[in-house]
């Protein structure tokens, strides 16, 4: 019997469906009403009430067994009716089926800087993006792992921004390049960036040692797109590490943006800042730590103007874009 059916646990009762027994026939059974040799007619009586078994109730993973009503023994016309048989046990319930498993359709992509028009979308004041208050470093991740589904809708990746901060919540800094995993790491095009952690830090060039030739010279952006489409109209390479040239803490809240979490000038807050690509094939080409950005108020500006002497985390051609890496071998809460 199938998961969720109620067994048949009822039983006809001795006494028949009729409102009056019939006459008893000479020779009956010792147990009927009248003497032998005679026919007795019993009184018309109510019929015995048939006993019915309860089905078995469902249970985890299939029905447990009915229990039988137990009725008290009755003359009807002379006849004891017995009370009627237990329910048969239900039926062992089918397992539930699981759910759907999507697997990551680019298991593979697990790098990229976060794109203006990415920014511009999830930021609250997306005429100026958000400045140094990313939220935190869980704000950042979080940024990440939501643009990185704009381009792979399956993606189930833990994504970490390249951050460093002053306080892991537990007084100790926090260094980017100890938060993003051991890799290897790809872009959405499948160019490698690095295989490891030492293939990340800036060789003599200033990029990063272990990267595709193409990749190291432009990042690209979580559809793969280059982070400038033209380089000498769209000048957008300043991006926040808040790091040295090893990845590690540089300074304090004032080159973090207090931890990531302001958008004002508080503490003349100046955060370190990376190139996502390189303006000259003679300076200015670290990766990971070039210089600071005029500040942390909003603001994005892509001019080829070098610098608008604003305190915005943009005024030196930016947008206050990051990196973004996933961790390899973890997956997203509740992804399967």
């Amino acid at each position: 019997m199938g998961c969720g059916e109620t067994s048949n646990g009822s039983v006809e009762s001795a006494a028949g469906s009729d409102s009056t027994a019939p006459a008893t026939p000479t020779g009956a059974h010792p147990d009927a009403g009248g003497a032998p040799g005679t026919a007795t007619s019993s009184p018309p009586v109510d019929p015995a009430p048939t006993s019915t078994g309860m089905g078995g109730v469902s249970g985890a993973g299939g029905n447990a067994g009915g229990n039988g009503g137990e009725v008290s023994p009755e003359e009807v016309g002379g006849a004891t009716a017995e009370g009627g048989a237990g329910g048969a046990g239900g039926a062992g319930g089918a397992a539930e089926p699981p759910g759907p498993t999507t697997a990551d359709a680019m298991p593979m992509f697990t790098f990229f800087t976060t794109s203006e028009a990415g920014i511009r979308s999830l930021a609250p004041d997306p005429m100026n993006g958000f400045g140094g208050d990313l939220g935190g470093l869980a704000g950042a991740d979080a940024i990440c792992a939501k643009l990185a589904k704009t381009s792979n809708p399956t993606d189930n990746k833990v994504w970490r921004a390249f951050l460093s901060a002053t306080d892991d919540g537990q007084g100790k800094p926090v260094h980017a390049i100890e938060r993003i995993g051991a890799g290897p790491w790809h872009d959405f095009n499948g160019r490698l960036l690095a295989a490891d952690v030492k293939g990340l830090l800036p060789g003599a060039d200033g990029r990063p040692a272990g990267a595709d030739a193409q990749l190291s010279e432009m990042m690209t952006d979580e559809h793969g797109a280059p982070v400038s489409p033209d380089t000498g109209t769209v000048d957008n390479h300043d991006t926040l590490t808040g790091s040295d040239a090893n990845g590690h803490l540089a300074g304090g809240l004032a080159e973090t943006c207090q931890d990531w979490t302001s958008k004002t000038a508080q503490g003349n807050g100046k955060p370190k800042i990376g190139h996502a690509w390189p303006r000259s094939a003679n300076s200015g080409r670290n990766w990971l730590s070039e210089h600071d950005a005029g500040g942390c108020l909003p603001g994005i500006d892509t001019r080829p103007i070098r610098n608008n002497g604003t305190a915005t985390v943009g005024a030196g051609g930016g947008y206050g874009g990051f990196y973004c890496f996933a961790v390899a071998g973890m997956k997203a809460s509740g992804a399967q």
